[in-house]
């Protein structure tokens, strides 16, 4: 069954004359005119093959009064027979929101390989006699964002190199305990992401030195307005000198909290509300010199060891002289850790939308292409890629590896054919593999529920205030593979909503 370009129909009725006089045109793109009864406007209008329901479910989708004062886009396109089925402003750029972490995996997995890993390695400088090491220990990040995650991770890792330490014969150190994040940018957070959001968990961005997937969460009496100092040993430590002010209100609400203050501060303000009654809340906030962090947590644990430390915890990022003096230096490496696998990292990307391993995949693109792991450097890397696959980059604007940074457009078309490519790429299976499943798993684990497309569609959703976005595969009843992008911005209605009315066109396109 053929339909007309759902952007020329101003009725149903219209949609119904246009399959009865082109239903004899089979696969064939045909184009004729249509004189409406109401206005008597001739507009051209073009057909392509899909199912009546799918039709249908398209143009009501087109005519939605939540869709009046919004942009939106979406190409369905049948790899199997390499047609066409649906189109809309195909080439209009929009905020992709989380599809846009197909491009960041995709290059990721091509460039730096499936199978590549990074490490973090524990280092000395100076020289050990009479048991004392007469200089520094440096944990030198190599960019692997699973570094420590976990207190029972930090513990087993921060043992082990303590017991490394100790089979050198070292039982104290006169320098400090340095943590080294330069293979990453100092300048870590993307500069399009807002003021807003930077403190909040899902905003975690990468150091070189990453760490306990640089969050932190602090669990507090609500009711108490005393000043909060974390202990020393404490994962919400985020500086040496943390403090956290309460400034949370009490209210018949669900409980909301945030914290607020300037990235590298040791100052954090509590907002937000509680419910009245509650005597116990957690805030979940992001840490901004994650190698400081490393740094102070091992030297709390080298002293409790029994090994004693005359020096203190420092950061590469606390001043240039000191950047500067651990170029310079000599180092002999004591013990390394290694991440998961590139393909794991895409695997929690795509599946998870993991944003934090996201940005750490565009800097690790950055590192490979430049010797810098910049956001900037890292964007270089996926245009490269895109260019390399003769991908379409007009209109394609990318500021950060995750979708945070409301800067970001991408054309539903760039997305359809990034998919295509994908399809045959050497790295297919991790790719595809990573996506997640409708109904199954992942960030689609709650669509398309108890239906065709259940375990049918695979894909990468996206979702920020007034964004919603999906991508992806759909297998067919009749063995095809359809490649579809959709991406709706600014719509009038809540994101449930719109994730209900895209949800019905998955659901559509999995009968065919």
């Amino acid at each position: 069954m053929s339909y007309p370009d759902h952007s020329s129909f101003r009725s149903l009725g219209f949609y119904l004359l246009a399959t009865a006089l082109l239903a004899c045109n089979g696969n064939k793109v045909e184009t004729c005119e249509l004189i409406t009864s109401d206005s008597l406007v001739v507009e051209p209008v073009i057909v392509y093959t899909a199912s009546d329901s799918l039709l249908m479910g398209i143009t009501t989708f087109n005519h939605d009064s939540v869709l009046k004062n919004a942009s939106f886009a979406y190409l369905i396109y049948d790899a199997t027979i390499d047609s066409i089925i649906a189109e809309r402003n195909p080439d209009l750029s929009l905020v992709p929101a989380s599809t846009i972490k197909l491009f960041t995996t995709a290059a990721a997995l091509e460039i730096l390989g499936s199978g590549a890993h990074f490490g973090t390695r524990l280092l000395y400088d100076g020289e050990i006699e009479n048991r004392i090491l007469k200089g520094n220990l440096i944990i030198k990040g190599g960019g692997d964002p699973t570094f420590c995650i976990g207190e029972q991770t930090m513990n087993t890792v921060f043992a082990a190199w303590g017991s490394s330490i100790a089979q050198l014969n070292i039982d104290s150190i006169s320098g400090d305990i340095i943590g080294d994040a330069r293979i990453f940018s100092e300048d870590f957070i993307p500069n399009t992401w807002t003021w807003g959001e930077i403190n909040l968990g899902y905003s975690a961005a990468p150091s070189g030195l990453s760490f306990n997937g640089n969050l932190f969460r602090l669990v507090f009496d609500p009711n108490s307005k005393d000043l909060i100092i974390p202990q020393a040993g404490d994962l919400a430590l985020t500086h040496p000198n943390s403090t956290f002010l309460n400034q949370v209100a009490i209210y018949d609400a669900d409980d909301e909290l945030y914290l607020v203050g300037f990235p590298n501060s040791p100052e954090k303000k509590i907002r937000g509300t509680v419910r009245e009654g509650t005597t116990k809340a957690e805030v979940v906030g992001v840490i901004h010199d994650p190698a400081l962090l490393a740094a102070t947590l091992f030297r709390k644990k080298l002293m409790d060891k029994g090994i004693h430390v005359s020096g203190v915890a420092r950061s590469t990022l606390a001043t240039d002289s000191l950047r500067a003096r651990n170029t310079s230096q000599t180092r002999h490496q004591i013990a390394a850790v290694g991440s998961p696998s590139v393909a794991s990292l895409v695997y929690s990307v795509n599946h998870h939308s993991n944003n934090f391993m996201a940005e750490t995949l565009l800097k690790q693109l950055g590192v490979n292409r430049k010797g810098y792991g910049s956001t900037g450097a890292g964007v270089e890397a996926v245009y490269s890629f895109m260019k390399s696959k003769s991908i379409d980059v007009s209109g394609f604007y990318m500021f950060d590896g995750s979708g945070i940074s409301r800067y970001n457009a991408i054309t539903v078309n760039q997305l359809v054919q990034l998919l295509k490519y994908m399809q045959h790429s050497p790295d297919s299976a991790a790719f595809i593999s990573s996506l997640a499943v409708a109904g199954q798993s992942g960030t689609l684990s709650k669509i398309c529920l108890n239906s065709e497309a259940t375990g049918n569609i695979q894909g990468k959703s996206g979702t920020m205030s007034r964004v919603k976005s999906y991508a992806g595969y759909a297998k067919l009843r009749s063995g095809h593979t359809l490649i579809f992008a959709i991406i709706v911005n600014n719509f009038n209605c809540s994101s449930v909503e719109m994730r209900s009315k895209i949800e019905n066109l998955l659901n559509l396109m999995a009968t065919m």
